[in-house]
């Protein structure tokens, strides 16, 4: 097992370097390609942009870890509390606590579950890099976590985070030519999205929903050729109700109650699809998707990211 240290990565993030079988750093909280990483999750790859290049110390082979700058003071407190583990507990080595249901020898680390950490709060207004995740990026496949409004997970005072994230979707919005935009198509997995039915700065009024769910559907549908920011020339016809009624929170988690119908309530079941995992081209009848799915085919060829595509 290597020693823990640091080494520059760029201007955005350090690369860590040390571990043990438990994973980088012998701390699962850090990550590792079998451990999700809450401290920066929603990162992409080893660009460094706000993310992690889960490269961990593991055998066989060595991984690293990067983590922007401003983590990077609370990885290696906590790494310097926990101390690292060295095969097996011994002579010299204080011996930690079994989790329940752990196998006797098994590699064990105290602390708070990975699962505790939300993903909003890798997101750093000003720092983070905001991208458009093309399919098959396995963050629009993800489960959504609600946005929380108790002071955690980006949930602070006059929710000055939410707004920054929905600000900096806006602007990405409005650059791609898009009408609407959720959280999980830039990497963060919460349960927030943002539409302008004009797709225009300037014109229409602008959405920010949080937690939103559908209340109520009108029995009458329509199909019409759609297409998504997260599927570069991809389209074809999806039948969505044509009026929805909508209950959610705006930034500061106040209750939020629409009914939407026609071109807006289109742009909304889309884009809350996307925090369900549901993708537009799942709802292409049998026909339309045959069409799409060369272009599907050749979106997956060319992905590059982490891990196997969430197809």
């Amino acid at each position: 097992m290597g020693a823990v240290f640091v080494r520059e990565e760029g201007r955005e993030g350090g690369v860590i370097e040390g571990g043990c079988d438990a994973g980088v750093l012998g701390r699962p909280m850090v990550g590792c390609h079998q451990h999700p990483c809450p401290w920066v999750s929603g990162a992409r790859g080893p660009s460094g942009r706000g993310g992690v290049d889960v490269r961990g110390l593991r055998r066989p082979g060595r991984r690293r870890t990067v983590v922007p700058w401003a983590r990077l003071g609370d990885v290696l407190g906590e790494v310097e509390r926990l101390g690292t583990v060295k095969g097996e507990p011994g002579a010299g080595q204080p011996r930690r606590k079994k989790r329940r249901g752990q196998a006797r020898g098994g590699p064990s680390v105290e602390g708070p579950s990975p699962a505790e950490a939300h993903p909003l709060d890798a997101y750093r207004p000003g720092e983070t890099r905001v991208e458009i995740q093309a399919y098959p990026a396995r963050c629009l496949r993800a489960a959504n976590q609600e946005v929380r409004f108790d002071g955690e997970g980006g949930g602070e005072a006059g929710g000055g985070r939410l707004r920054a994230l929905a600000k900096d979707m806006f602007e990405l919005m409005y650059a791609t030519d898009g009408v609407g935009l959720a959280a999980p198509q830039v990497g963060v997995n919460v349960r927030l999205l943002v539409y302008n039915p004009e797709g225009v700065p300037g014109r229409g009024e602008e959405f920010i929903l949080c937690n939103p769910r559908i209340v109520g559907r009108g029995k009458r549908t329509e199909w019409m050729e759609e297409g998504c920011l997260s599927f570069p020339e991809v389209y074809g016809d999806v039948e969505r109700a044509c009026e929805v009624e909508v209950e959610a929170q705006d930034v500061d988690g106040k209750p939020i109650r629409l009914s939407l119908e026609g071109w807006q309530a289109r742009v909304f079941q889309h884009e809350y699809d996307h925090l369900d995992g549901v993708l537009f081209h799942d709802r292409m009848d049998a026909r339309v998707r045959a069409k799409v799915q060369p272009r599907l085919d050749s979106l997956a060829a060319r992905y590059a990211g982490e891990g196997e595509p969430a197809l």
